[in-house]
């Protein structure tokens, strides 16, 4: 039987630009910068971790 696959997962933080920096410090790979997303409000980034699964980071709010 296969093992079920996720697309990505997804984590909602206060400070994206920070985050983004952040973890691309720590060693994920940064894939999508971040951006306004199509959902009025949020902006989101995209990064890889180290065995290749895509994380999205994203923020609701206060952000430009």
């Amino acid at each position: 039987m296969a093992e079920p696959r996720l697309g990505h997962v997804a984590f909602d933080v206060a400070d994206l630009d920070a985050t983004f920096e952040h973890v691309v410090r720590l060693g994920a790979g940064p894939v999508i910068t971040p951006w306004p997303s199509p959902e009025p409000g949020v902006r989101m980034a995209f990064v890889a971790g180290p065995e290749g699964n895509l994380v999205e980071i994203l923020s609701r709010g206060a952000q430009p």
